[in-house]
């Protein structure tokens, strides 16, 4: 990933929270990263979003560029969020994720998509330690990246050859 500016810490795990506080969310991250041995480094939205559990501190970075932020992506061990984008990312980036409650479709149509609906987690959850060590088939994942894609480019090519007939019999 060319434009992403790499941070300098190693072996942590990150959080990304968008729109509102998810402190079960923080408080899963936080125990995986010190069940692992690992830090953990937030990246926020809003300075009243973030939650830091009692016993623990991590930092909290609020003034992350794109790069950065691709960076941060990048180099993760695991990922907690409630993000569409980083969990799309994660996907791309072939990184272990898990994704937290939030309103609308949009994570569960892409974890569906991918056959990634494990990685949704709810802090209630029966057997939640049994699913955060439970790894990601990237293999099946490129599979359907390589079909999703052929979709796409033919659905695309049809578009255009329709209206290239259409300019051809009706002029412009």
């Amino acid at each position: 990933m060319n434009i992403a500016v790499r941070p300098a810490k190693k072996g942590y795990v990150l959080i990304y929270i968008v729109m509102g506080k998810c402190r079960s969310v923080v408080e899963m991250a936080v125990q995986y990263a010190q069940e692992r041995g690992l830090e953990v480094i937030e990246l926020g939205e809003e300075l009243e979003d973030a939650h830091i559990p009692n016993g623990t501190e991590h930092p909290v970075l609020y003034d992350v560029g794109v790069e950065e932020w691709l960076g941060y992506m990048a180099d993760a061990e695991c990922v907690f969020t409630n993000s569409f984008h980083a969990c799309a990312l994660s996907i791309i980036l072939h990184k272990k994720f898990y994704a937290g409650p939030r309103s609308g479709d949009k994570i569960d149509s892409v974890l569906e998509l991918f056959e990634l609906e494990n990685r949704r987690i709810y802090v209630d959850e029966e057997n939640l330690s049994e699913k955060l060590t439970q790894d990601i088939d990237f293999d099946r994942v490129d599979e359907i990246w390589k079909e999703q894609r052929k979709i796409s480019e033919d659905f695309l090519l049809n578009a255009l050859n329709e209206a290239e007939e259409y300019v051809s019999e009706h002029g412009r």
